[in-house]
């Protein structure tokens, strides 16, 4: 997120959508997303996509999520994400995270934010730890966001 806003500073990019980006300290302790900056009217969340056995998830692409423990994630949304990455040609997947998976999109919905909410993330194996990722699912997720900030 901090390479993209660089990039959009240093090309002097205004982009078409009205963007905060919002950096959460408690996410873990499922508060993060509590608060948001005012009048949003979506909300997308930056997390791991953790990739296991029962996931979709990879560490070479961006991965969009449709549900975690708590909720599903705002079906125009998510196909708006998806949209931008077909037409940018990201490589991604599409995944389902539970039990005990949310990101702060999750604190927001039970503060009582009424917003769009997705939740976007690079496939990472092993969390809480040592993090393993490869640049390739790093380098997808920053194209999704690219595409769909300048829409």
């Amino acid at each position: 997120l901090l390479t993209l806003m660089k990039y959009f500073s240093d090309n002097h990019i205004t982009p078409p959508r009205n963007v905060t980006a919002y950096f959460t300290f408690y996410e873990e302790i499922l508060h993060g997303g509590s608060w948001i900056p005012p009048q949003p009217r979506d909300l997308i969340a930056l997390d791991i996509a953790p990739v296991g056995p029962e996931q979709t998830s990879n560490e070479h692409k961006a991965t969009i999520f449709a549900k975690d423990s708590r909720f599903p994630y705002h079906l125009g949304l998510k196909e708006e994400l998806m949209q931008a990455a077909d037409k940018a040609g990201i490589d991604y997947v599409v995944d389902v995270f539970t039990p005990g998976y949310g990101t702060d999109c999750d604190p927001a919905l039970q503060a009582g934010y009424d917003v769009r909410h997705a939740a976007v993330g690079h496939g990472c194996r092993a969390t809480h730890g040592y993090e393993r990722t490869h640049i390739d699912s790093l380098r997808q997720l920053y194209g999704l966001l690219k595409a769909y900030i300048l829409g």
